[in-house]
């Protein structure tokens, strides 16, 4: 029997595999597995994953000139919403994020806050996914009303 995680990586991939860049919003509480979930689905799809909020902007500068050369149809950028929004480099964040939207798939981790901080529109993501802990626990996301 599938499991929900299971369910949750394989229509990941299902997406991720059926357009070639895509951009996935995955909200939940801390510790339900969404970035473990995201690193299945790239190991899945022998795609490199750079988790870019575990970048500083000068770590960037260096890996650039490889990332743009690379074949993007092999890469997934992950960023976590809530660590990219509140850093030092908030700027960086959103302008490395603009520049990839539609050249990469990218996943971002906690989108309503992601958006609601970057002053950014629903319209960017493909589909978000939504992890809860139970059914009574319910996201909000003012962006798409």
């Amino acid at each position: 029997m599938e499991s929900e995680y299971d369910k949750l990586v394989n229509h990941m991939s299902k997406i991720i595999r059926d357009y070639e860049f895509c951009c996935i919003g995955i909200s939940g509480n801390t510790g339900l597995g969404k970035s473990t979930a995201v690193k299945q689905v790239a190991c899945n799809l022998n795609k490199a994953i750079l988790e870019c909020h575990e970048l500083e902007p000068e770590a960037w500068g260096c890996l650039n000139d490889t990332f743009a050369a690379a074949n993007k149809t092999n890469q997934l950028l992950l960023f976590d919403g809530i660590i990219v929004s509140f850093h030092l480099h908030r700027k960086f964040y959103q302008d490395l994020f603009l520049r990839y939207l539609h050249a990469t798939t990218i996943v971002i981790e906690h989108p309503d806050i992601f958006l609601e901080q970057n002053n950014l529109s629903g319209d960017v993501f493909d589909i978000i996914f939504e992890i809860r802990t139970n059914s009574n626990h319910h996201v909000t996301y003012p962006f798409l009303y």
